[in-house]
Formats: structure tokens, sequence, C-alpha cells
């Protein structure tokens, strides 16, 4: 695709088109490609909401339709700590179970935490397995 002529200045480059200016040139010719003069792409299923970004509109629908997303495997945003989940439910859980806890549960053999002590059993019992035995036998040994 051939571009029109940059225009640089100290502050950036600037589309000819629209005269919004980039700080980066990559992101000037991102705009130009992708941007500029174009439709957006991503539509939301719930409103008229539109995106030039797929990573806009699945954030959109988190933030604007989550109770309408429960029963669709769309993914949902945490806005507290920056990670995705499968669907609303997950983000549901995590918000109520683990957002902003602590790690509480310790493993006595490796000293891994974990927020949940569900977590921790399945951790002792997958990495430490035969340990716990021997280490009952050493403390029982050590009376």
């Amino acid at each position: 695709m051939a571009y029109k002529s940059l225009n640089t200045y100290e502050s950036g480059f600037q589309c000819q088109n629209c005269y919004t200016v980039y700080k980066h040139k990559r992101n000037y010719y991102e705009h130009v490609k992708n941007v500029c003069g174009k439709e957006p792409k991503f539509g939301c299923p719930y409103c008229h909401y539109r995106s030039y970004r797929k990573f806009n509109l699945l954030k959109h629908i988190s933030a604007i339709h989550i109770t309408k997303v429960v029963q669709v495997d769309v993914p949902a945003y945490c806005r507290k700590c920056h990670k995705w989940y499968k669907n609303a439910r997950s983000l549901t859980a995590h918000i109520y179970q683990d957002c902003g806890k602590a790690k509480n549960h310790v493993c006595e053999y490796c000293q891994l935490s974990f927020k949940r002590r569900h977590n921790l059993k399945t951790h002792i019992m997958r990495r430490h397995f035969g340990q716990k035995t021997m280490m009952e036998l050493l403390r029982h040994a050590s009376k």
C-alpha cells in the first residue's frame, strides 16, 4: 500500500487526511492502514458500538453488557487486575474469590502460596505425592 507523504513535526507524524499526530512512525502507519477513512471492523452484537480493534470491543462488552454475556463464551476483562477470562461467569468468580486477595495458603513443602485452599491441596497431591508421607515420617521420628 502506498502511503501519502509523511509530515514530520517536532511532536510526531501527522496524517494527511485527518491531521492526527502520532509520536511513533509505526502508530502512524497502522492508523493509515487500518483506521483513517475506513469503517470500524468489529461490531458489538448487543448495541451499535463499533471498534477498529477487537481488544477494545471485548473491553466494551465486558464493561457494558456483562449480564448479557453470561450465557455466551465471550472473553471478559477484569479492569482491576487487567486479566482476561473465558467468559463473564469466570470473571465474576474471579472478582468475588481472587481479585485483590492475598495468597494465604502456603505449601509446607516448597513454600509456594495460593489464594484458594483447594488449589493448595491439588498442588500438594500433584507435586508432592509421596513427599507428604516422608515428611510426616521425619516429623514423627524427630519427636
